[in-house]
């Protein structure tokens, strides 16, 4: 017997990786919540990044069929009202996947953040049980922990200080799910998200790649004052070099999401988190090697830092947070449901980060230059 899942966050990294994973298990339909945008329909934007994913991380080519015969996309926005999408979308809906968010963090942002993250996820809350879910799967991430530090459990977060209006709204979204009774709820936690594991194609470019875009711009802002300016002059930053960062593949999220959001678990919270980890000095030196800087001097104090320190800190101040205080996440829920298994094809190294951060380059300047034609 078929389900029916609905899905919000589809056209985006996490959500579209979590469908396709859905069409790979089962054999079910999916709704995908989706916004018009750009004069295109919510069905066009929804098949084009489905479609592109499946090329992008060269999966089988038997998914395209899938997509087009047991996809579809409904129009709706989670900021405004759903009561016109409940009429369009037959029930029941046996699981229900939120995965949209905004991913902005800014404090000039933290109203729009808010009404995404908290309001959004209240909304699809309501419509989940319209549509008489019986599991309600909710991504959120594992930097709930905010500046709490040691080891993090997968339980709901106690804080009182987050990083940034992100995580403060995430925080209030998880509290939100947790406190629903009329559905089964879980709430998954991934670290910091990549492309995918084997050929590093990535949909949207934040976490990781939004650092190494701020230090392109950087550079090329100082190079225009002095050519190779920070080989001469390192950049200083306060980083605690020894502790763990986590990046995982998206595909591991997607399969971790799916498998445990399809089981019976009662368990609330998940970390999706990678066993395999780098230093923070590992992953910022494989950043500055990419984009062809030498990598940063580690101070313990912003008192060392020159007037150009002081400027790029604060361009990658978000970023930093996620450089300092020791966290460990926890994966004994996740491990309960999912048993232990062998990971290493997740495993990334300094190499392999190499490797994520030149794709999102070589991206980059492919993007430019379709942008701007070279002049003859």
């Amino acid at each position: 017997m078929k389900n029916n899942h609905l899905v919000t966050g589809a056209t985006g990294f996490v959500g579209s990786a979590i469908v396709i994973e859905i069409l790979q298990k089962t054999n079910d339909n999916v709704v995908c919540l989706v916004r018009q945008k750009k004069g295109n329909s919510a069905q066009a934007r929804l098949l084009q990044t489905l479609h592109n994913i499946v090329d992008l991380y060269k999966l089988p080519h038997t998914l395209h069929k899938d997509i087009d015969t047991r996809c579809v996309a409904v129009e709706g926005d989670l900021i405004e009202d759903l009561s016109a999408v409940e009429k369009n979308i037959n029930s029941p809906m046996k699981y229900f996947w939120h995965s949209a968010a905004s991913l902005d963090y800014e404090e000039r942002f933290a109203e729009q953040i808010h009404n995404i993250n908290v309001d959004g996820t209240r909304k699809a809350l309501g419509l989940a049980k319209s549509l008489k879910a019986e599991y309600f799967n909710h991504v959120s991430t594992a930097y709930v922990s905010g500046r709490n530090t040691g080891d993090i459990e997968e339980k709901l977060t106690e804080i009182e200080i987050p990083s940034n209006a992100y995580e403060a709204s995430k925080i209030i979204g998880e509290k939100l799910v947790h406190n629903c009774t009329d559905i089964k709820t879980r709430i998954f936690r991934p670290t910091i998200v990549v492309g995918h594991s084997e050929t590093l194609g990535v949909l949207t470019f934040s976490g990781l790649y939004g650092f190494a875009r701020r230090l392109v711009q950087f550079n090329g802002i100082m190079n225009r004052v002095k050519e190779g300016f920070l080989d001469e002059q390192r950049i200083k930053m306060v980083v605690d070099a020894n502790i763990p960062i986590n990046f995982i593949p998206v595909d591991m999220v997607a399969k971790e999401v799916v498998e445990i959001g399809l089981s019976d678990t009662s368990l609330p919270f998940f970390h999706l988190s990678n066993p395999n980890v780098l230093t923070a000095r590992e992953a910022v030196d494989a950043v500055f090697e990419s984009v062809g800087v030498t990598p940063p001097e580690y101070v313990d104090d912003e008192s060392e830092f020159s007037d150009v320190d002081k400027k790029f800190n604060d361009k990658v101040e978000f970023y930093s947070s996620y450089l300092r205080g020791f966290k460990q996440f926890s994966r004994e829920n996740s491990l309960h449901v999912l048993g232990e298994r062998d990971l290493g094809n997740f495993a990334i190294n300094k190499s392999g980060l190499l490797q994520y951060v030149n794709w999102y380059l070589d991206s980059l300047k492919s993007e430019r230059a379709v942008r701007i034609p070279v002049m003859r």
